[in-house]
């Protein structure tokens, strides 16, 4: 799998997705915000058929979900097939912080977001905040490069607190 990919939409997801734009026109914008990172940075991508998967390099992060006209779901675990050379070590991580983000934005009092942590799904319905929209796409395009430099610098630090001072 490359680092960098251009988006590989599907027919059948941008039928989707221009279909959430009357009923969520905020969801259809967040959609669009997440999909254009890619023009300035093409490490972030998404590929899909239907339901697209979101990747940062081999990273994969989250899968998006159409369930209804005014809803999107966004899933921690696919059980759809990645990208071949990906992997899936950054979604429990990134699936925490996106929720964290809707509490933060007090997404869950509002009631634009619902969480059901047994299944580890969020649903974002069509009244999310702009404010929200762009967390999520500041969050999306902070993603480091990779993930084994995070460890390593973790490690690194860890070892310099550990060190006897002199």
């Amino acid at each position: 799998m490359p680092d960098t990919s251009p988006n590989e939409l599907s027919p059948r997801f941008q039928k989707n997705l221009e279909a959430l734009a009357a009923p969520a026109p905020a969801l259809h914008e967040l959609m669009h915000s997440l999909l254009a990172i890619n023009a300035k940075d093409n490490r972030i991508f998404v590929s899909t058929a239907t339901n697209p998967h979101l990747y940062a390099g081999n990273d994969y992060l989250i899968r998006i979900e159409f369930p209804r006209g005014n809803l999107l779901r966004f899933h921690r675990d696919t059980p759809k097939a990645i990208a071949a050379g990906a992997n899936k070590r950054r979604a429990g991580e990134f699936f925490r912080e996106v929720y964290t983000l809707a509490m933060t934005h007090k997404g869950y009092k509002a009631g634009w977001a619902d969480l059901n942590a047994t299944r580890d799904v969020l649903t974002l319905k069509g009244v999310v905040p702009q404010t929200f929209m762009h967390a999520l796409t500041q969050l999306v395009s902070a993603t480091p490069e990779e993930l084994e430099d995070v460890q390593d610098e973790d490690e690194e630090s860890t070892d310099e607190a550990a060190a006897p001072q002199e």
